[in-house]
């Protein structure tokens, strides 16, 4: 789905919930299309050797700015883009990556750390309340 589909279906959610809603839908699309994943990181990363253009697109970050928009205020300019920038790394085919090449978890440990990990910024934040 698009970052306004993912909108319409967390507007009745809590900032924590919505966050952890997008990190599950992009972790859990990760894993289901894993292989293609890895394929399409793979011809990315070498393209980016020789082009200087931004090759990757930035769903996630689309994903998480208009779910969390009436959030916004709520916190510092700092800490909005701080809190969706940590949530990016924490999701998708790059976290899952090292998860489980670098930390050898299958997809279910992966998809518990990832969302603890998550989980633990926002409190550390005060975003949890």
């Amino acid at each position: 789905p698009s970052a306004d589909q993912i909108k319409q279906k967390t507007h009745e959610l809590s900032f924590v919930d919505r966050i952890l809603f997008i990190q599950n839908h992009y972790n859990t699309l990760a894993q289901e299309n894993e292989i293609g994943f890895r394929r399409y990181l793979s011809t990315a990363l070498a393209e980016s050797v020789t082009n200087k253009k931004k090759v990757r697109g930035a769903r996630r970050v689309e994903s998480l700015k208009k779910s969390l928009e009436p959030f916004k205020k709520q916190m510092s300019v700092e800490n909005y883009e701080k809190i969706i920038n940590i949530s990016s790394v924490l999701m998708g085919i790059d976290a899952l990556i090292v998860t489980k090449d670098v930390c050898d978890l299958n997809n279910e440990k992966s998809s518990e750390l990832l969302r603890w990990g998550l989980e633990m910024i926002i409190k550390g934040m005060g975003l949890d309340s």
